[in-house]
């Protein structure tokens, strides 16, 4: 088989099998994982909860105390894990 018989995305299709094959030679491991999917459901998910949590204390009269401890937790639970996740990015 020629190379240039073959069609740009088989091309690609044979170079990312090249790269899991000397992945694996090397020790290391072919899974993939889509780290920044998971850090922006986290982001989204928390955005969500901060929201409800906003129009809980301006609505329902919910105790602002209540409300700035839950955003200080989350936005520095999230810090964390975003920067565990982006440390784990490219190894």
């Amino acid at each position: 088989m020629a190379v240039k018989e073959l069609s740009t995305k088989e091309k690609f299709r044979l170079l990312e099998e090249n790269r899991r094959y000397m992945i694996f030679l090397r020790g290391g491991s072919s899974y993939t994982f889509g780290t920044e999917k998971v850090i922006y459901v986290m982001l989204a998910f928390s955005a969500l909860i901060i929201v409800i949590l906003a129009w809980l204390t301006v609505s329902r009269n919910l105790n602002t105390e209540v409300t700035t401890t839950f955003v200080g937790t989350v936005v520095g639970g999230m810090i964390a894990t975003i920067a565990q996740k982006l440390g784990r990015v490219g190894r």
